[in-house]
């Protein structure tokens, strides 16, 4: 443009302004002259006060230091250890498009694309029609999570914005759309609206259906405990070439019971895949590798005294709001990894911190990954600490991705649920009490 907008030109005439009117002149304005009219003496500081000179008497004292700098990322650190730990944490990427190959890999798990919770056939979702007063509980249930429970603070930004119809920020190759262009409008600046956080939002959701899973279970003589606040689990165990691998990771909801999950009755041979070769790569290529740790394995769950120390469920909540697209594969494989580490706990926490090969009997822990709509489901049944050894452990899971609900949001104005799906409710629920129905 040859010519510039009035609003450029305001604001440039705004700043030459501040820029010259920074120093303040100072104008006489006759104070002195009528001070000196009344016999007043006037006097200048540089009359009055003496020059600066260092007392005689004053030595310099050294003063220590009492505030911690940050320590050298070195091996001077106080946690340096020389072994390197591959580390596995919330935000680890493995290889794209082979995800589960890699987590297979790396806990030395077959996999099998078949699951179904051995409690859903004792549903009593199941015994009669539609119980109307149950689907009005999860509708109430889904509107309060999404709708009623809204804080007053934007939410963050959403920078995947799904495609419009055009973009924004035109790209500059040639030729043009050598990729599909239609996935998402790139740089489009979406409003922020208030309303319901992602973590929020998963985390009600899940121990509500933990509380209506309850409600359908009844009476028992086992209990069922829900964790309260996320907790941090830290693993390590060590691979056949002699690396060590470390889980680091945060489980936002587990599910605990006062016995443990029974090992898997059967499987069908014919669908078990064994685990994958995924040389030249090594299968810790994606992890980090970090000599700055601390040697400890902890576990939420310290001692077996507890009334609720077995861990039956753990939940993963996917809440990404820079691209809100569930990747189904992507997140089944870490919550594999996340069953993992709280069976491995779990294997330290009944049979000893020192305990290695073939386990006395093997630990099961239900996974499951959410977005909120959308659920894929596992479980990890964890046979040997020794991840040479011939026994395999084993990792059943759903092939399909679950739909709990299709819309729960205000539309033009109005409140709006549909597409509720009882189904994968009673999955989840049968997921839930899985090992405590009888």
């Amino acid at each position: 443009m040859n010519k510039k907008p009035e609003s450029f030109v305001r604001s440039w005439q705004w700043n030459n302004s501040w820029y010259i009117a920074q120093n303040r002149p100072i104008y006489p304005i006759g104070m002195r002259d009528a001070v000196l009219r009344r016999g007043i003496v006037v006097h200048q500081p540089e009359d009055l006060l003496s020059k600066l000179h260092p007392d005689p008497e004053y030595e310099e004292q050294e003063v220590t230091e009492t505030r911690l700098n940050t320590p050298a990322r070195d091996p001077t650190h106080p946690l340096w250890k020389d072994t390197p730990a591959y580390t596995f944490q919330d935000r680890t990427w493995l290889p794209k498009n082979n995800w589960l190959k890699f987590a297979s890999a790396i806990t030395n798990s077959e996999t099998v694309a078949s699951f179904k919770p051995d409690s859903q056939e004792k549903s009593k979702l199941k015994l009669n029609p539609p119980d109307f007063k149950v689907l009005g509980r999860v509708e109430n249930l889904l509107k309060d999570v999404y709708i009623g429970d809204a804080v007053q603070r934007k939410l963050p930004r959403n920078f995947k914005v799904p495609y419009i119809g055009y973009h924004p920020v035109e790209d500059k190759m040639t030729p043009r759309k050598l990729y599909d262009h239609t996935v998402a409008s790139w740089g489009r600046s979406m409003p922020r609206e208030y309303g319901v956080p992602n973590p929020r939002k998963l985390l009600n959701l899940s121990r509500g259906l933990f509380m209506e899973s309850l409600k359908l279970l009844g009476p028992t003589p086992h209990s069922l405990r829900c964790s309260v606040d996320p907790e941090h689990h830290s693993q390590f165990i060590t691979r056949p070439d002699g690396k060590l691998v470390r889980f680091n990771i945060n489980i936002p909801v587990t599910v605990y019971g006062d016995t443990p999950l029974p090992p898997l009755s059967s499987v069908d041979p014919d669908l078990i895949d064994p685990v994958p070769d995924v040389s030249p790569m090594d299968p810790v290529a994606s992890l980090h590798a970090v000599h700055i740790y601390q040697d400890i394995s902890s576990h939420p769950v310290t001692s077996q005294s507890h009334t609720s120390p077995h861990a039956h469920l753990v939940i993963q909540h996917y809440t990404s709001a820079i691209s809100p697209w569930y990747v189904a594969d992507r997140e089944l494989a870490k919550a594999m990894m996340a069953g993992f580490a709280a069976a491995l706990g779990q294997a330290r926490l009944r049979y000893g911190a020192t305990v290695s090969g073939t386990l006395p009997e093997p630990v099961r822990v239900n996974v499951a990954s959410t977005d909120g709509q959308s659920y894929v489901l596992g479980t990890v049944q964890l046979q040997s600490m020794d991840l040479g050894s011939d026994m395999k452990n084993l990792f059943c899971y759903n092939p399909e991705p679950l739909s709990l609900f299709d819309i729960c949001d205000y539309v033009e104005g109005a409140v709006v649920m549909e597409g509720l799906n009882m189904q994968t409710f009673d999955v989840l629920s049968s997921l839930i009490t899985d090992g405590v129905r009888k």
